[in-house]
């Protein structure tokens, strides 16, 4: 929703070298630019207008003694009500969402600012008086936010790429987060592709004290599992509720908006719930030329019953073929999930009609959607102490062999698996360590490597299995690559 870009290191930049760093991140933010500096800081922003579209909401945003400055990227949903207990003591220029987040601050400090906050949102702040730089992400990761630590200056940015060209030949590959690629289909955080530029972890604020040279991240929110019975229908009735309260704060807005509508039970569930509320609403539907993958038509049944406007384009394979090198302008680094194309395509599409969409994200990971969770369940969970005796032996073949061969070593090894987390990974599409035996070689890994180290900390035994999956995914596979997948597609646009 904008692109922020700020850094520490002051007079050692030119404002040409920040604002040329700024610039990368104008796909993000097309309609405004604005930057702040003192002898110290600076801090730029790239802005794409949603609510109050004056000059009033431009950012950098300085309050009126000019001891904090803020730039936000992404929407706070209960911004109103904030505002009304704000203004009883601080005086608002704009309509902006974001303007909250300052007088928040300088009212309730940080850490209750946050916990305050119901938004998907990355923004910084500097606060002068007491000179500090502040970093803060989202409760799920939804907004991003890069950040470059070398031990005496600080460096951020809403991409890697405008990091990378701030910061030239300070980036250095760091080929143990490469190989954590292989694992998990993207670079986990708080890794990135450089040794020296990390990912601020979802629900994580960083605070730099600048006299100090003292940095440290701190968690602020996480979500816990408590299960809970009622009735049915009683159930039924909440989730309706809670669904409609979240479209309905999230269709606040001061341009066109429309939705994504994927055919799934989640992305139509949005907009049953908008046609409640909203009249003359559209949606937007890539189809496959592949009848096998396309869902087009239950998107067009969907729309036809909600009486939607609805608009369908056909991805085809040449398409795709002829962009591959998309992904590497997409992400700067190492992504695996090739649904990045069609949500680069539905994104394309809907942004010739309107500014703003909802989508069905996180619907699988809170309600279970996922075959592959009765997959592992059913399937996934068996272990063979008979294969685990020979697994040391088969790890020595090369799994480069094809045929029986081949395919015998491949099913042993996976029913030689003892470890559920590395059992989960393998149906995720990461394979088993013995998978990635020559990469640890040319990467030059250490033997006692964990390779399933970004899942152990989510990983709860005591939960159910099905609900040990999704409180797994919610962590990893949502932020890492859902949502970073759609974050990326959409500021394309």
């Amino acid at each position: 929703m904008c692109g922020l870009l700020g850094h520490t290191f002051g007079p050692a930049l030119s404002l040409d070298k920040s604002r040329t760093a700024l610039n990368v991140l104008s796909h993000r933010g097309p309609d405004q630019w604005g930057e702040w500096a003192d002898e110290s800081v600076y801090i730029g922003h790239r802005r794409l207008s949603i609510i109050d579209l004056s000059e009033a909401g431009r950012q950098p945003m300085v309050d009126d003694g000019e001891q904090t400055v803020l730039t936000v990227n992404g929407e706070i949903y209960n911004f109103r009500d904030l505002r009304q207990t704000l203004e009883v003591k601080h005086r608002f220029r704009s309509h902006s969402d974001s303007e909250v987040l300052l007088h928040g601050f300088r009212e309730w400090g940080i850490e209750s600012l946050v916990e305050r906050l119901d938004g998907m949102y990355a923004f910084a702040l500097y606060d002068k008086a007491r000179g500090k730089i502040i970093l803060a992400r989202d409760h799920i990761g939804i907004k991003p936010l890069y950040y470059f630590w070398d031990g005496q200056n600080l460096a951020w940015a809403s991409e890697l790429k405008a990091l990378k060209d701030l910061l030239s030949d300070r980036c250095v590959v760091d080929p143990i987060a490469l190989y954590d690629y292989h694992t998990y289909g993207y670079i986990p955080s708080p890794k990135s592709l450089y040794k020296n530029i990390c990912k601020l972890e979802p629900a994580h604020y960083l605070e730099l004290d600048l006299a100090k040279k003292n940095l440290r991240t701190t968690r602020y929110w996480t979500v816990e599992y408590q299960p809970h019975y009622q009735k049915f229908d009683h159930a039924v009735s909440d989730v309706r509720s809670a669904l409609a309260h979240a479209v309905d704060r999230e269709t606040i807005a001061d341009v066109p908006l429309g939705f994504f509508l994927s055919a799934g039970i989640d992305s139509t569930s949005v907009v049953a719930a908008a046609a409640k509320q909203h009249h003359d609403l559209h949606a937007y539907t890539i189809g496959f030329s592949d009848d096998d993958l396309d869902e087009s038509r239950h998107a067009r049944f969907a729309a036809e019953k909600l009486n939607v406007n609805h608009v369908v384009e056909i991805c085809n394979i040449d398409w795709v073929e002829d962009n591959l090198d998309l992904m590497i302008k997409l992400f700067d680094e190492p992504f695996g999930d090739l649904s990045a194309f069609p949500t680069y395509m539905v994104c394309e599409l809907a942004r010739k009609h309107v500014k703003v969409c909802l989508s069905g994200d996180g619907g699988d990971e809170l309600f279970g959607g996922y075959t592959r969770y009765k997959r592992y369940k059913d399937r996934f969970q068996s272990y063979s102490p008979l294969a685990a005796a020979i697994r040391p032996a088969l790890s020595l073949m090369d799994n480069s062999y094809r045929g029986a061969l081949g395919r015998f070593r491949k099913k042993t090894l996976r029913k030689s698996v003892s470890d559920p987390v590395e059992r989960y990974a393998a149906l995720l599409g990461g394979g088993i360590r013995e998978d990635r035996l020559p990469m640890r070689r040319e990467y030059e890994i250490p033997s006692d490597y964990d390779d399933y180290w970004f899942f152990r900390p989510y990983w709860k035994p005591e939960l159910p299995v099905i609900k040990r999956l999704q409180y797994l995914d919610f962590h990893t596979y949502l932020p890492e690559d859902c949502l970073t997948k759609v974050d990326r597609a959409s500021m394309a646009h």
